[in-house]
């Protein structure tokens, strides 16, 4: 059981590695719960979380989110929280 709970799919900790070596992005990938199937297998919900403001700045600016309504929740939460006062500035 413990294995399983340690693992982590290979695209998301591929993400995690890029993130890191290409973008200098400070990240850690958690297991957030664990299902069994209707097919008596396991399946485990995992993410991908960056939490320092220097790293969440850097993913908004330079790597970003596909879909339009993440990128837009993510500025609107760096605003609120004062660190983007405008879509590039950094308080």
């Amino acid at each position: 059981m413990n294995k399983i709970l340690n693992s982590k799919p290979k695209i998301l900790v591929d993400e995690s590695n890029l993130l890191k070596k290409n973008f200098g992005i400070d990240n850690k990938l958690y297991v957030m719960s664990l299902q069994l199937t209707t097919n008596e297998n396991f399946s485990v919900q995992s993410c991908l979380v960056i939490q320092n403001k220097k790293s969440v700045l850097k993913f908004y600016k330079e790597v970003g989110f596909s879909f339009s309504k993440k990128r837009e929740r993510l500025k609107e939460t760096l605003i609120s929280k004062r660190w983007l006062k405008s879509d590039l500035e950094t308080a």
